[in-house]
């Protein structure tokens, strides 16, 4: 699992740059839109924003269950899927939000069910 809070956090994580190009591009245009409307120094466990986290393992999706059970079980205000890649948006404010990435073939079925039926 991978926490990613601004731009220049993808260029430290290898794993981002062994997603597909349209996944890359995805998780680059959410921190992109963070570090612009709430700054490059913002620190995301006390300031608004809030920031990406990446799943590619099977052991990602247990360990985040424990950690934040809430989160993988929640509605989102969108799941667009990319590439055999989810992205999921959980709103936890008005101005914080955690934008989840996964593996669709990881994704538990009430993740799937929420998928942009609208998106081609």
């Amino acid at each position: 699992m991978h926490y990613l809070y601004h731009l220049t956090d993808t260029n430290h994580c290898s794993v981002i740059s062994s997603l597909p190009d349209p996944v890359q591009i995805m998780i680059q245009d959410v921190l992109i839109t963070l570090d612009q409307c709430y700054g490059t120094t913002r620190d995301p466990t006390k300031d608004l924003g809030g920031y990406v986290i990446v799943l590619t393992a099977t052991d990602d999706l247990a360990v985040l269950d424990q950690t934040n059970p809430s989160l993988i079980r929640s509605t989102f205000e969108y799941v667009d899927e990319v590439n055999g890649y989810l992205g999921c948006l959980y709103l936890v404010g008005s101005d914080y939000h955690i934008f989840l990435v996964l593996p669709k073939n990881l994704a538990p079925p009430n993740v799937i069910s929420q998928i942009d039926s609208s998106v081609g």
